[in-house]
């Protein structure tokens, strides 16, 4: 089991992985190798820094630690901008999951959300936060809403395997 509670093989909501951002000369984003417990040269380097002396809150430092986020399958409902078809959806831990968690903890009702029998809609809205001249959207609200019936297994036929989509440079 790892983790984040899926063996694996197994069918899960979401894919969590850990991002370094702003690496090399286009400021890209890169898919942490400790994602799939492998080391990291990235990790490393900053690790190294800290023990030749530098502080966790060097802007150096904090640039270089990996930020987790979640890769998610999504089928939007009633929305007049997207289809009602399988998107993908990716945002970080902090601006949702993290929500979810405390909603779920609240009311253990909701833990069974993404299950295709007994579980339920999730109606979710944002607000704008900024960080300095970032500016993100940020879970404010979710509302688990019961299905008026089951959704079919052959919907997962149509769901790509979120672990396959994630790009991973080798060391």
């Amino acid at each position: 089991q790892s983790r984040y509670g899926t063996t694996p093989g197994e069918v899960w909501y979401k894919r969590p992985y850990w991002v370094h951002r702003g690496f090399g000369a286009n400021d890209e984003k890169v898919v942490c190798l400790s994602t799939i417990k492998q080391k990291c040269p990235i990790c490393e380097h900053r690790q190294q820094l800290m023990k030749d002396g530098a502080h966790w809150s060097d802007d150096v430092v904090k640039a270089l630690r990996p930020k987790l986020r979640n890769l998610y399958a999504v089928i939007p409902r009633n929305s007049k901008d997207y289809q009602e078809e399988v998107h993908l959806w990716d945002i970080s831990q902090y601006a949702f999951q993290d929500i979810l968690n405390e909603e779920v903890q609240e009311n253990e009702t909701f833990e069974t959300f993404p299950d295709l029998e007994d579980g339920f809609t999730l109606r979710i809205r944002f607000n704008e936060e900024s960080f300095g001249s970032t500016k993100l959207a940020k879970t404010s609200r979710i509302d688990f809403n019961d299905r008026k019936k089951p959704l079919s297994e052959k919907l997962l036929d149509d769901v790509p395997s979120l672990d396959d989509l994630l790009i991973i440079q080798s060391y």
